[in-house]
């Protein structure tokens, strides 16, 4: 787990994010996209992070280098963790669950978790 932690943490402060979101996004997710708009989301994320999205980019950076540090709750399949993530800014003090989903091996983050964040 903290292996893909690590690899995504890395892509998203190179600025790779086509990389991120193909290699991070699950399967079946990346699999529902029409061609067209998986070329558009794509060509978006090429050309960098859109004014004022650096320090959401930063923010996401400092929580998934946080949940290096936490041993999250596993589902009974072993197939989901689940991390309590806090605000990285510290304004708010209410912790919101944030999922990684294990397909064929490989870890993934849950996307619906994600929202809110």
């Amino acid at each position: 787990m903290n292996t893909t932690l690590s690899d995504l943490v890395g892509l998203l402060q190179s600025g790779d994010f086509v990389t991120a979101f193909e290699r991070y996004m699950p399967p079946e997710m990346l699999a529902q996209l029409p061609p067209e708009q998986k070329s558009m989301i794509e060509q978006q994320l090429a050309a960098g992070p859109p004014p004022g999205a650096q320090q959401d980019i930063q923010m996401m950076v400092i929580v998934l280098q946080g949940m290096q540090t936490q041993t999250p709750t596993f589902n009974e399949a072993g197939d989901r963790a689940t991390y309590q993530i806090s605000d990285p800014t510290g304004r708010n003090t209410d912790t919101k669950p944030l999922s990684m989903r294990k397909i064929d091996g490989k870890w993934y983050v849950d996307p619906d978790t994600m929202k809110g964040l």
